[in-house]
Formats: C-alpha cells, structure tokens, sequence
C-alpha cells in the first residue's frame, strides 16, 4: 500500500514503530521511514530492542549463531 508504518535510524541502521520512546528521542536528521520491515530489512537495518522485542531477538540470536561459526572455523 505504500504506507509509512517504520521509521529508522540511517546511521545506526535500526528500525521501529513510528510510536516507539527510543524513535521518538532519535535526531530528525537521522530519520527516515519505511512502508514495511521487508523494505527496511532489505537495507540493512536491524530490527529496534525497544519496540520489536522478538523480531530483535530473532535477529540477535541469528546473528550470534553466525557469530559462533565463524569463530569455530576460525581455531
């Protein structure tokens, strides 16, 4: 549809609810927004520990699985 629904973080790469505290807070010259977490997620941005907790944890305990094969590949 096209809709805002997300706003980001350009230099932290991190996106949220439009109503989240930890958005409201963010400098305006570092905002920008998306119509889905698909948009945002295709660029890179990670999702917000505020105001999506379990897709924040979801990308989190994916990214330290990676974290931890790359480390055993490594010894």
């Amino acid at each position: 549809s096209g809709e805002i629904t997300l706003g980001g973080h350009s230099r932290l790469k991190i996106y949220g609810r439009l109503d989240c505290k930890s958005g409201m807070r963010m400098n305006p010259a570092n905002r920008n927004f998306f119509s889905s977490k698909k948009e945002a997620q295709k660029l890179k941005y990670r999702p917000c520990g505020n105001c999506l907790r379990k897709e924040y944890q979801n990308w989190n305990d994916l990214r330290n699985g990676e974290l931890r094969c790359r480390f055993k590949a490594t010894k």
